[in-house]
Parts: C-alpha cells; structure tokens; sequence
C-alpha cells in the first residue's frame, strides 16, 4: 500500500461490508434464539467476524503514521458518548431502574456492555504504535518476531480490567493485518487450487468452535493427552482457536467477489457505512421481542434504520463529533 496513496480500497470496503453484514446477522440470532450459542451459523460467524474486523483495520493502517489523538478521537469517544446514549434508551424506553454509577462500573470491568471494538481498536492502536517505535526494521522478519512477542508479553499482563482481556486476544489480529502488505508475496505463491482446502479447513475447525468454552470434543482430547504425555494443551488450543480463526478470514476473502457487479457494489457500500452500522444497529434491535421478527427481517431492518439514522444525527456538527468521531465517508 502506498503511503502517497489516499484512494480507497474497494476490496478492503467489500471485506469490511461482509464483516458488519456478518455482526449483524450474529446480533439478529441472538436476539431471535435463546439458545443462539447452540446455533451453527452464530458460531461460525463468532469464530472470526471481529477478528476479521480488526485485521483490516491493521492492514489500512500500513505505511501510516498512527495519530493518537485522532484515533482516540475517532474511537474512543464514540465508545464513551454512545455508552451513555444507551442508558438514556434503557431509561426512557425500557424503564430501567440501573444505578448510573453501576452502569459506568460495569463498563470499567468490561466494555462487553457497551461498543467494545472502538475502545479495543484504539488501545490496540496505541500499543501498536509503542512497539513499532523499537522494531529493528532491518532485521529481517525483525517486525514480525517484535509484534509476536508483544502480543506475548500483553498475555502475560493478569489484568483484564477496562478491556486489556479481550484486548490480548485481538492484538495479535491488528498485527497481523498491519504487517499482512510488507510479507503478502508469501500468501501470492499459495495458488488458487488451495482454496477449497482454506475453505474446507474452516468448515471442519469452524464446527467445533464454541463461544464461552472449549471446542466440542476437546476433554476427550485432553484425556488423550494425558495419557499419552503430550505436553502444551493450551498452547495447543490458542493454536486451534487461532487457526480456526485465520482460516475464517481467509474463507471470507476468497468467497468475496472480486469483479465490479451488484453485490460488490452494495457490500462495499456497507464497508463504508460500517462504523454507522455498528454503532446503531444493536440499539434497534434492542426493540425486538424475542421472535417477534425472523433473522433476515431483523437484518434488513436494523441495517436500513442505522443508515437512516446515521444520517439524520450527522445533520448536526456536535453530534456528529462526540458519536461517529468527524469520520470522513
């Protein structure tokens, strides 16, 4: 990616509409089942869909000077103001007797409540700026081994506090994406008759994926293991959980369209109202009863009315600093 060059990439557009289509519809299913954990479609999506978002906001950032003060405007204060958007909804709309002062807490040991990627992006972004200052760029593959060892290190921080957790799971992702333009001559030899195999590969790792434990199957491993000695189960299931991972994001480019049409030209239409999307979307479907809509209804609805909403809040200049950050589309 050239550093001159402030055109837009359209396929990265495309990815990012697939990525908020995909938050989207993995938001629709759990508000339309109660067990949504249990549902194949949920978990394929959950397996990588964040990862896969965080990944190209690494890779947009290549051969950037990454501006803090920007990002936290652009991130973090969005993250902040719309927080408090949705206590005003569960106050006036839903009438909620939460405490403001529990509400505020519950952010503090997790963002999970509110837009977490915002705020996960932008302390990602800060650190990715940290370790790039010492990277021995001469070396080579010097930035590679330097980024690795800091998602290393970050793992071995024991707080999890205000997001650092779920921030250690999705540095190495950010990495990934910013370091993927210096080294894709690697990926260019992989030829095309390797594809299904990517994609087969994830069908296979991606059915025993699970949310909020180990993979399906994995104490009957873990007693194999044990009885044959073998060493490093955890090492062995961050590399199943990463594998599965890398494999979606891969899937998900090669299924993408790569000619000019009708659906590249509505995804990336979505790419670029992504932020619009992801920041509004769940506070409509918050206004859904349990099945009162199907998925595909609730997709389409929350989407347009984002869209709709999006614009008619960015008619007015502080709003449209304090929720999406003066962000150019």
């Amino acid at each position: 990616m050239n550093k001159k060059n402030t055109k837009r990439n359209v396929q990265i557009d495309v990815l990012k509409g697939i990525a908020i289509l995909l938050v989207v519809i993995g938001h629709s299913i759990q508000s339309s089942y109660l067990k949504f954990d249990e549902n194949i479609i949920f978990r394929y999506i959950y397996s990588f869909h964040m990862a896969l978002f965080m990944f190209l906001s690494g890779y947009v950032q290549y051969g950037k000077t990454i501006d803090i003060k920007k990002k936290f405007l652009e991130l973090a204060v969005p993250f902040l103001a719309w927080y408090q958007v949705f206590y005003l909804i569960k106050i006036v709309f839903y009438k909620s007797n939460e405490n403001y002062f529990q509400y505020i807490y519950k952010l503090i040991i997790s963002p999970d409540w509110g837009l977490w990627f915002l705020w996960i992006l932008f302390l990602n972004l800060a650190y990715l700026k940290i370790v790039s200052q010492y990277v021995n760029k001469k070396a080579k593959f010097g930035d590679m081994v330097a980024f690795f060892s800091a998602w290393i290190v970050l793992n071995s921080v024991p707080l999890s506090i205000f997001g650092l957790g779920i921030m250690k799971d999705h540095f190495i992702y950010l990495a990934t994406g910013y370091l993927f333009p210096k080294y894709s001559f690697i990926f260019k030899k992989i030829k095309k008759y390797f594809y299904p195999l990517v994609i087969i590969l994830f069908i296979i790792f991606g059915f025993f994926w699970k949310r909020t434990s180990d993979p399906f199957g994995w104490n009957l491993a873990s007693v194999y293991f044990s009885k044959f000695g073998i060493p490093g189960e955890k090492i062995l299931l961050q590399i199943y959980k990463l594998t599965t991972t890398y494999l979606g994001i891969a899937t998900i480019y090669i299924l993408s369209p790569k000619k000019n049409g009708f659906i590249r030209t509505g995804l990336s239409y979505l790419g670029r109202k992504s932020f619009d999307i992801y920041v509004i979307h769940q506070s409509v479907l918050f206004g859904f009863n349990q099945n009162f809509l199907k998925v595909t209804s609730k997709v389409i609805i929350s989407i347009s009315m984002s869209l709709g909403l999006s614009k008619f809040l960015k008619q007015f200049s502080f709003l449209k600093i304090i929720l999406f950050g003066k962000r150019k589309i």
